[in-house]
């Protein structure tokens, strides 16, 4: 009988059919040994694991709504070096704290009922409510602005008519 150093299966095809019906052999008796007709309820889940479970899950989701104000924070953070940039320190820091308030209102209200899906729209969302609210503002300021210097002038030019008349007469 040859040594079995450097044996390869190829040359002892019997002995690989033999292994693989014993292996079959042994499979189909691990299978025989299955009580088929027992109940096994494969949908059970103890109730301690079930608590763990629900744990677990309640403990993402403060962990992503942490991570949800952080980056709101953050993202608040730019809007607002953003505006002032743009606009002036008072406006820019007006419209970070008012980016501030959408996002974190936004994120609370997305975070609890839909858990978080969608993160890149509460980012675009605040966006476009602080322009729509600055181009808003904008236009009640210039109304408010004209409507004052119309006052203004009217009052001024109620004012000048007793003098304009008094000097012509």
């Amino acid at each position: 009988m040859p040594s079995n150093e450097g044996v390869n299966a190829l040359d002892y095809p019997d002995d690989l059919k033999r292994l693989v019906a014993e292996g079959i052999k042994d499979f189909n008796e691990e299978i025989d040994n299955i009580d088929w007709n027992s109940r096994v309820e494969f949908n059970f889940v103890p109730a301690e694991f079930e608590n763990r479970l629900t744990k677990l899950s309640e403990d993402a989701m403060e962990t992503k709504i942490s991570v949800y104000r952080k980056r709101t924070r953050i993202i608040a953070l730019l809007y607002g070096i953003f505006f002032v940039c743009i606009s002036g320190i008072g406006n820019g820091l007006f419209f970070g704290l008012m980016a501030l308030g959408v996002i974190s209102l936004y994120n609370r209200i997305w975070a609890k009922n839909y858990g978080g899906k969608d993160y890149a729209f509460s980012l675009i969302l605040p966006l476009v409510i602080i322009i729509l609210f600055s181009l808003f503002a904008e236009f009640i300021g210039k109304l408010i602005g004209t409507l004052i210097f119309a006052v203004f002038v009217i009052l001024i030019f109620l004012l000048l008519i007793p003098l304009v008349i008094k000097f012509f007469h």
